[in-house]
């Protein structure tokens, strides 16, 4: 009986390990995927980050099928273990109603690591209907 159980045991801890590690690596690999989903009102959404030097220059862009309200806010985030962190004042947002809006930040106090920029863009109709989507950069390390 006690064979039995231990058995479990270990089959218990090793199953929860490969799935844990199963889905922190389909996190990492799904982030910068190009699996496109439909949206309505967003056309085109794009986020992008450059590193010279200490300095991560910070670009983002959405285009709307139809004018609306285009909400961004750009967040840099820094690799900590297997966890993205917020970067400590490297977040940026704006808003205006039109069929475009482009954003460009830069912060200057770099580590050593690896980062990568999100960026959330939110689509709101006058109707008061909205579309989120979420968009990663590439990696980039210093």
């Amino acid at each position: 009986m006690k064979l039995l159980v231990s058995v479990f045991i270990a089959v218990s801890i090793l199953t929860t390990t490969s799935i844990s590690s199963y889905a922190i690596a389909l996190d990492d690999k799904t982030a910068n995927s190009n699996i496109s989903l439909y949206y309505e009102t967003a056309q085109k959404t794009y986020s992008s980050l450059k590193i010279s030097g200490n300095t991560a220059n910070c670009y983002s862009y959405a285009i709307a099928n139809t004018k609306c309200t285009i909400t961004l806010v750009q967040t840099l985030e820094k690799k900590q273990s297997l966890v993205w962190k917020s970067v400590p004042g490297a977040s940026w947002s704006m808003s205006r109603d039109s069929l475009k809006l482009n954003a460009s930040n830069s912060y200057s106090q770099l580590t050593s690591g690896k980062y990568r920029l999100k960026t959330v863009f939110t689509f709101t109709l006058s109707n008061g209907e909205s579309e989120t989507k979420t968009k990663y950069s590439s990696v980039e390390s210093i």
